[in-house]
């Protein structure tokens, strides 16, 4: 299971439920986090403050001709804000795909928050060139775990 055979898009309005799948089952495997919301609002939050909202670029990945979604990545005023692949397509390239079209869209750099738990999603923002600048003791997240937050400078830069 790669990129290759995956179709990338912007999201739709619709796209709402299929968005929150993704995001709830690459959270399910993230035991150390704690379970803040039932999917019922996870559904309500996506649909309506993060793909409805028309205020997040949004683009999914999808496979089987559109009818699975397997992947996402919301950005907003320069912060990936979500980047979620479904476990059994992760390691695949879907991340790393996702995330190359969020940098090609906003040259001029980004920033996200990271778990520091969550070393793979880490390594693969490293590896995208991101760097850490700050770390926390989670206080600041509502899941009050600690964190990184991760900074891209933009295209051209070291």
């Amino acid at each position: 299971m790669s990129a290759e055979s995956v179709n990338f898009r912007r999201a739709e309005a619709g796209d709402g439920a299929a968005v929150a799948a993704v995001f709830g089952a690459a959270r399910s495997e993230m035991t150390y986090l704690p379970a803040l919301h039932t999917p019922d609002e996870d559904r309500a939050f996506f649909t309506d403050r993060v793909v409805g909202s028309g205020s997040h670029d949004v683009k999914v990945a999808e496979v089987s001709g559109g009818a699975e979604m397997v992947g996402f990545c919301a950005v907003h005023a320069g912060w990936i804000e979500h980047l979620y692949v479904t476990p059994a397509w992760q390691r695949g390239g879907i991340g790393s795909a996702l995330l190359a079209r969020a940098m090609s869209a906003n040259p001029g750099g980004l920033s996200l928050w990271v778990f520091e738990q969550n070393e793979r999603a880490a390594a693969l923002y490293t590896r995208a060139g991101f760097v850490a600048v700050e770390r926390t003791d989670g206080r600041g997240n509502e899941e009050h775990i600690p964190d990184l937050r991760m900074q891209w400078n933009g295209a051209g830069t070291a």
